[in-house]
């Protein structure tokens, strides 16, 4: 796992709709980050049956 520079933590962040200046609590991190992880793992699920989808039609 690679380490992340503040920027791209900060980045993760507003993704998740939180301000770098809010007071941040540890739960209302974790939980921004479990909800990009989650919007993460939908694309990449999308992303898969799409190819599948084209190796399916390329193996005819």
């Amino acid at each position: 796992m690679s380490s992340l520079d503040k920027k791209e933590i900060i980045e993760m962040l507003d993704k998740a709709g939180l301000k770098e200046d809010e007071n941040l609590t540890a739960d209302k991190i974790k939980s921004a980050i479990a909800e990009v992880i989650t919007e993460r793992e939908e694309e990449i699920e999308k992303e898969n049956e799409t190819l599948n989808k084209i190796k399916w039609m390329y193996n005819r």
